[in-house]
């Protein structure tokens, strides 16, 4: 019981004399946490403020007639293209200003992405983003009437093939008539003879009436391409809204720079008259 009195004892004797030791040097403690804190008011003062601007993109899309969306371009796809371009997430690398500082596809969606861009002031990170957003819709646009035009490239042969086949399917029908006739003909003259001659018919038949399912699932087909370009299901890249500008600068972060450098240079300074203190003590012992 005696023993635990005296490391109480000893432990505030050893707390006392640190407060001691601090309260002595405060004009050391004081001086350095002053310097420090002034140089980094200096610092967030005179640091060129950076400022930030954004844009949201929804990419092009192409409405199904199953009435779904699918993208011309995969959102990845585009994201990946303009961090290689930019050189987004390029580590040890110089950028001048203005630079774009991020494309990121926004979360549970599949068509939406945003672009971030950053210079010395609002007016040239937007001009610089807007151009960045003209030059994407245009890439989009250019890659969208390939698609449209690949299609109008399928639609034209359809015709042609449908065109084809109805051409097929007409004659025989001219000469179906003649062909029921010449069976009659040839079933009074000689029997056998009309029976080849009526399977050969059939076998013309069941082509034909397979020509008309294929000319049926031919005009399916272009009517399905018809309405999947047409204007109405057709959606172009574009930007939703404006660019968003800050008023504010995003760099110098003036107040969590003087506050950082306020704590540390206590912690220095206080560091740094322990040390004092401990050389000064061990001369005394030499």
């Amino acid at each position: 019981m005696q023993e635990q009195r005296n490391d109480i004892q000893e432990d505030e004797i050893d707390l006392r004399e640190l407060l001691h030791t601090l309260i002595k040097n405060k004009k050391i403690i004081f001086i350095t946490v002053s310097l420090v804190s002034l140089l980094a008011i200096f610092y967030a003062y005179v640091k060129k403020p950076v400022y930030e601007v954004r844009s949201i993109i929804e990419l092009a899309q192409v409405k199904g007639t199953d009435g779904k969306s699918s993208m011309v371009e995969s959102t990845n796809t585009v994201v990946n293209k303009l961090k290689f371009l930019y050189k987004i997430d390029t580590a040890g690398m110089h950028k001048d200003f203005p630079y774009l500082t991020a494309a990121t596809a926004i979360k549970n969606t599949n068509n939406l992405i945003v672009l971030k861009a950053q210079a010395y002031s609002n007016t040239d990170a937007k001009k610089y983003l807007q151009e960045i957003v003209n030059t994407l819709i245009a890439h989009q646009n250019k890659v969208l009437d390939e698609y449209i035009s690949l299609q109008k490239k399928h639609l034209q042969r359809l015709s042609k093939d449908e065109k084809e086949i109805q051409k097929i399917i007409v004659s025989f029908e001219k000469k179906e008539k003649d062909y029921d006739e010449k069976i009659i003909r040839l079933e009074k003259k000689n029997p056998a003879l009309a029976a080849i001659y009526s399977l050969e018919v059939g076998k013309q038949f069941s082509q034909m009436n397979k020509l008309r399912e294929t000319l049926l699932k031919q005009q399916s087909k272009r009517s399905e391409l018809e309405v999947l370009i047409a204007p109405v299901n057709i959606k172009p890249t574009h930007i939703i809204g404006e660019i968003e500008v800050l008023e504010n600068p995003i760099k110098p972060k003036k107040k969590l720079i003087i506050i950082v450098a306020f704590i540390t240079s206590f912690i220095l300074a206080v560091f740094l008259v322990f040390f004092l203190e401990f050389i000064k003590s061990y001369r005394l012992e030499e």
